[in-house]
């Protein structure tokens, strides 16, 4: 009996450090600290992100600001090697045209695609965001993950 006890002690205990372990290593937990993101995201909220390297569009991603780096919650709306299309003063994606002022016009005019190693993302809360279109494509680097869970 207690052979038997000890063993599902330790079988206990391996399987709880192995669950750590892939929680630690894959996952995150943030707190929103902007209203850039609103209504999907509110200031306050907890998000769980997976710690991942490959951007898709409509993603909602945590990264580094390139200016400062604070960690930031936005939307990618330009993937690696996405051609970046510009018309009448907007930036045109899959999803919606997003304004640009002349300062943000002209530095994505710099672009005819997203490099390889950037994305591009955006609050939906366009009128209140600082983001891609303020300081560019973001490096993949900078990426700490998607969000998987809102609560």
């Amino acid at each position: 009996m207690v052979y038997s006890l000890s063993k599902q002690i330790l079988l206990f205990i391996t399987a709880s450090a192995f669950a750590l372990f892939i929680c630690v290593s894959f996952f995150k937990i943030y707190q929103v600290h902007e209203n850039s993101m609103e209504p999907y995201l509110y200031n306050g909220q907890t998000i769980l992100i997976i710690k991942e390297k490959s951007p898709r569009n409509g993603d909602i991603v945590v990264f580094e600001n390139p200016e400062d780096s604070r960690l930031v919650v936005k939307r990618c709306i330009l993937s690696p090697g996405d051609k970046v299309i510009i018309n009448n003063g907007s930036l045109i994606t899959s999803r919606r045209r997003i304004p640009l002022t002349g300062k943000q016009l002209k530095r994505l005019s710099a672009f005819d695609y997203i490099p390889e190693n950037m994305f591009f993302a955006a609050g939906d809360n366009i009128f209140n965001s600082h983001d891609s279109r303020d300081y560019g494509p973001v490096f993949i680097k900078n990426l700490k993950g998607r969000v998987l869970l809102i609560k």
